[in-house]
């Protein structure tokens, strides 16, 4: 069998990336924040996060970074792990699943348009309409049949979660040309180093205050997950995909998590399929595949 093409992988390896953050809301929700506190988790993604890229990048990969990129590694590290990481914790932990998931839609939005604005990317009539497509197709799935509730209980998250879309946009940005220039073990090693020096200790009071003792075994493996899945895999996918492929075309992926999460819930019987779920799911990846579109020269 012949060799993958690396473009090819690179999409696999987004989509995989979207499959655990649509699987995690289910983790976090129904395991999860019942037992733990948001912030703990952020201090406990910033120090295994650390702790595994630090240990990979400094006796596998060691390799040094230029001192003319650490300012970039450092608003990595504060946009793409700090703040990014505690608004989506603290924000789901604040809103109902409907309004994160729509208000998350937003983040390729705020990727082509910062994209487009420092001219690290051009704005083709093709991504513009994939990202319309994909917007509308994913808005409609995550309202199917539900309220988009923006009322005083939830405000607060919802804002949350819409920063979390700015800085993971700022993020996917900035990180571009650090990803096609140096080792992705190098790159999340750095990223994370820096934005566990803001991240740990933030949640460290909520960490100590945790009574593991009272914690149930859903909420332990629902952390291990969270670590695992959503922090030390999907970073690193993330990154290995930013070498070979646009942060426009990274980000757009977020679209397909509205698809997974109905996807999910239908395998466990706690939806159905109907007709209109199918036409919104079709334009999400109808969108996608506009805006992964490459030129034929």
């Amino acid at each position: 069998m012949g060799r993958v093409p690396s473009f090819l992988a690179a999409h696999i390896a987004m989509v995989m990336v979207a499959l655990f953050y649509a699987l995690s809301y289910f983790v976090l929700v129904i395991w999860v924040f019942d037992d733990i506190d948001p912030f703990t988790l952020l201090a406990l993604r910033g120090i295994f996060g650390c702790l595994f890229f630090g240990l990979f990048g400094l006796t596998i990969i060691r390799q040094p970074i230029e001192r003319k990129d650490i300012p970039r590694f450092i608003a990595c590290g504060v946009f793409g792990i700090a703040l990014n990481q505690m608004f989506f914790l603290w924000g789901m932990s604040m809103t109902i699943e409907v309004n994160a998931s729509v208000l998350m839609t937003t983040t390729p939005v705020f990727v082509f348009l910062i994209a487009w604005l420092i001219r690290q990317e051009q704005m083709t009539w093709l991504k513009v309409v994939g990202l319309i497509l994909s917007f509308v197709g994913a808005g409609l799935l995550s309202l199917n049949g539900k309220s988009f509730s923006l009322s005083f209980g939830t405000v607060m998250g919802d804002g949350l979660i819409i920063v979390n879309s700015m800085c993971y946009a700022i993020y996917l940005v900035l990180v571009r040309p650090l990803s096609v220039k140096y080792h992705t073990g190098t790159l999340i090693m750095w990223v994370y180093f820096f934005g566990g020096i803001v991240s740990i200790p933030v949640g460290m009071p909520a960490l100590m205050d945790t009574a593991w003792a009272t914690v149930s075994t859903e909420a332990l493996l629902g952390t291990v997950y969270v670590i695992l899945f959503i922090t030390i895999l999907a970073y690193s996918l993330n990154a290995w995909a930013l070498k070979l492929v646009p942060s426009s075309q990274v980000s757009v992926y977020i679209y397909l998590q509205p698809v997974l999460v109905t996807s999910i819930a239908v395998v466990a019987y706690t939806d159905a399929v109907t007709f209109s779920k199918l036409a919104y799911i079709s334009l999400v990846l109808l969108g996608v595949f506009l805006v992964s579109l490459r030129k034929v020269r």
